[in-house]
């Protein structure tokens, strides 16, 4: 079955710009944590530092294992990413016009959890002022926005295998 490539085309542009600026998130991240959050905030304990540490270090690695699951749960259909106030609006799209909104609601919900890792490295630098796990959770982050980056070959195929 044939696609509308421009659609296609169309979607993608917006998940490249969309993901251009949502890229510069970890870098703001960095820069708050470095100006604001360095100056005003007291040091933990390191007692209760190591042990926050662990618990968000615990809670990325199960951000980064949802992100996976979300995305192909949402690309298979098996859930939704339409609000239930325009559940009835997408059912009336056609079946390519509804796949290429799962690409791109799987897409946001992939990168909002990119971004989540930054937090968490914001949160730890905010309690002990780590600055090497900071910026490995901003590592983090970035690594997993470039991985995640919507490719344009990727989505065709994707919605090449749909329709057929």
């Amino acid at each position: 079955m044939n696609y509308d490539e421009v659609k296609l085309k169309n979607t993608h542009n917006k998940a490249k710009t969309i993901a251009i600026v949502m890229m510069a998130f970890p870098i703001v991240i960095a820069l708050i944590g470095e100006t604001i959050f360095k100056k005003i905030i007291p040091d933990f304990p390191p007692s209760i530092y190591n042990t926050i540490q662990y618990v968000i270090i615990g809670v990325t690695a199960v951000i980064i294992v949802l992100m996976i699951v979300f995305r192909h749960r949402i690309l298979a259909g098996a859930m939704s990413a339409v609000p239930l106030d325009q559940a009835d609006k997408s059912k009336s799209l056609s079946e390519e016009d509804q796949f290429l909104q799962r690409l791109l609601s799987s897409f946001l919900i992939t990168f909002a959890l990119c971004c989540s890792v930054a937090i968490n490295g914001l949160v730890l630098y905010m309690l002990g002022k780590d600055g090497s796990v900071f910026y490995g959770f901003i590592g983090a982050s970035f690594f997993l926005m470039l991985v995640q980056f919507p490719k344009y070959d990727d989505w065709e195929t994707r919605l090449k295998h749909f329709l057929d």
